[in-house]
């Protein structure tokens, strides 16, 4: 997992990102005022929201030099690269990611390998995407999946096939018909 380098880099990026978003909204403003001021003939107001937007803009840029560029090199074992592979919803999701990372930190004070395959599966396992006996759970199915499992059970099955299978059994449960019942 990343350390606190990175981490700290990470704040940093993160922050600067959001500073300048900030700094945009607030400059946009002002040049919106400076507009108004100049088209209401206030020209002393017109001045003070131009000179702003100006100072807001070379604030922005200061940040973004100030901020290093971060460094490509992963500080992930093949592990835990793998456990992202497989389970991507792990990094694209802050909660899972947040449990992800106090997870892999608990593993590593118990003196879990983090190139192990239990130290990922437990991960994994905290993160809600394997079930207790390690297999994977109804969350990580996706449409994919899905077809592919009707694939493997009924033979070659389209997507339209597929979806119109979903759609009759949606339609045959709002009707209050069980699944497979005719």
């Amino acid at each position: 997992m990343p350390t606190r380098e990175e981490l700290l880099a990470l704040v940093d990026a993160k922050s600067a990102e959001a500073a300048i978003q900030q700094i945009a909204r607030e400059a946009e403003a002002n040049r919106q005022n400076y507009y108004e001021m100049g088209a209401a003939g206030r020209f002393d107001d017109a001045a003070y929201h131009l000179r702003e937007a100006w100072r807001l803009d070379e604030e922005a840029r200061k940040i973004a030099a100030s901020v290093q560029p971060q460094q490509p090199q992963s500080q992930y074992t093949e592990m835990e690269q793998e456990l992202l592979r497989d389970y991507p919803q792990i990094a694209r999701d802050p909660k899972k990611w947040q449990t992800a990372l106090v997870a892999a930190n608990n593993l590593i004070m118990r003196g879990y390998d983090r190139n192990s395959p239990e130290y990922a599966q437990t991960i994994a396992h905290a993160c809600g995407v394997l079930n207790a006996d390690f297999s994977e759970s109804n969350e990580t199915n996706t449409p994919d999946t899905a077809l592919a499992a009707c694939q493997s059970k009924y033979g070659p099955v389209t997507v339209e096939e597929y979806n119109r299978g979903v759609e009759r059994l949606i339609l045959e449960k709002r009707a209050g018909m069980r699944p497979n019942s005719q």
